[in-house]
């Protein structure tokens, strides 16, 4: 009892500590990936708690101001990917590809500045282009394909070419092996640092914080000595497949390893067991958490299941956070200034709207309206520079007769 009392009771993740002053000792790392021309980083903290990054990442009523650190990972690429198809008929929204004309190292000096100029002390941001990122593909393709064949017992070109007959497997294991690759960067360019974090934050290139993530309980437990992988997933943003979205996440650094891979090793494994998925047959063990029929290369099924198979104790917590969409009008109101939005099918899954932000339906009814506007502005302008040459050439007219 003396040494209860002198000690006080153990604490596990079900019943934190006394929340201490900061999230975590030490800094926060804010992780970021994506792509760059889907980046909207300077629209990313406007209706975030005023003052600086620090603000966005201390407790509700508490002075603490952690030190934030960020890290970035981004491709930079010719041809980038979009959630949406681009349209040219006017009054409509198109994609508007970001940071096009910038070069990769003026980029990420950009980037740098934002986020110190936003108190973060420290940054750091790499920039691939298609080079480094064909390189870093062909790289884990062919450190998988070994990994499965001597699973398999087979040959690694026998074992790709059994794992590329998943449906839609091009595209997924392109594109979503390369988010992934860069999530896998900015936590190794976090584990470099001369402080290393306790608590890391991630989010996509393409989110944008409307409040402070809700993460004090589950940070003074997650960072208390010889916690387990705990990980708090977005509770307020829509689920896909059944699963936690994978867009936002908190970890402590066992957490982050398993989402993330710690070592370009541990990165490559985890992309074997995400390929090799798609090899399962229909009712295979509940616990693999199989994905729906036809979709055995989704992200949110397998990140999910490689987190219980790590038994990682996950929570949901409200991220605060919305997705943005960076569109300009197309057709005739191409060369506008961008506008931001958020698109509408999220609102449902946040079941509110955060003040400040716009749909994407309305942006689009904004840009006809003007365009609407614009065009009966130019319907007047014409009618009466019609009426004014007419009043010319009866005056010429008249002229002449006389």
């Amino acid at each position: 009892l003396a040494l209860y009392l002198l000690l006080g009771p153990a604490h596990t993740l079900d019943s934190p500590p006394n929340d201490p002053p900061c999230l975590c000792a030490g800094p926060v790392a804010l992780l970021i990936s994506g792509q760059s021309a889907r980046f909207c980083y300077q629209a990313s903290l406007a209706r975030a708690p005023a003052g600086s990054l620090p603000a966005l990442f201390a407790p509700p009523g508490s002075a603490c101001r952690p030190q934030v650190h960020v890290y970035v990972a981004l491709s930079h690429l010719p041809s980038p990917s979009y959630h949406t198809g681009a349209t040219a008929a006017s009054g409509r929204l198109e994609a508007a590809p970001l940071h096009a004309g910038l070069e990769p190292r003026a980029l990420s000096e950009r980037v740098c500045d934002f986020y110190r100029a936003q108190g973060a002390s420290a940054c750091r941001a790499a920039v691939l282009g298609e080079a480094d990122m064909d390189a870093a593909n062909r790289t884990a393709a062919e450190a998988v394909s070994r990994l499965g064949a001597a699973l398999a017992l087979t040959t690694p070109a026998r074992w790709w070419r059994a794992v590329s007959t998943a449906r839609n497997f091009a595209s997924k294991q392109l594109r979503n092996g390369r988010m992934l690759y860069l999530r896998h960067v900015a936590f190794r360019l976090a584990l470099g640092a001369a402080e290393a974090p306790r608590l890391f934050v991630y989010a996509r290139e393409d989110a944008a914080f409307f409040g402070a993530p809700d993460l004090r309980a589950f940070a003074a437990a997650a960072c208390a000595p010889g916690s387990p992988p705990a990980v708090a997933v977005d509770g307020g943003a829509c689920a896909f497949g059944g699963h936690p979205p994978d867009k936002a996440y908190a970890a402590n650094r066992a957490g982050a390893a398993v989402l993330f891979g710690d070592t370009l090793e541990a990165h490559h494994r985890a992309l074997h067991a995400w390929l090799a998925r798609a090899l399962l047959p229909e009712g295979s063990p509940v616990h693999l958490r199989t994905p729906p029929k036809g979709q055995p290369l989704m992200t949110e099924a397998f990140l999910h299941a490689a987190l219980d198979r790590a038994g990682a104790v996950v929570r949901k917590v409200g991220m605060r956070r919305v997705d943005l969409r960076a569109m300009r009008p197309a057709g005739e109101g191409r060369g506008q200034e961008v506008v931001y939005c958020v698109p509408s099918r999220y609102w449902a899954c946040l079941g509110h709207r955060p003040p400040g932000f716009q749909s994407c339906d309305e942006a689009q009814g904004a840009v006809r309206r003007a365009l609407s506007d614009r065009a009966r502005r130019r319907a007047a302008e014409v009618a009466s520079k019609g009426l004014a040459l007419g009043a010319n050439a009866t005056g010429r007219f008249q002229r002449v007769v006389d």
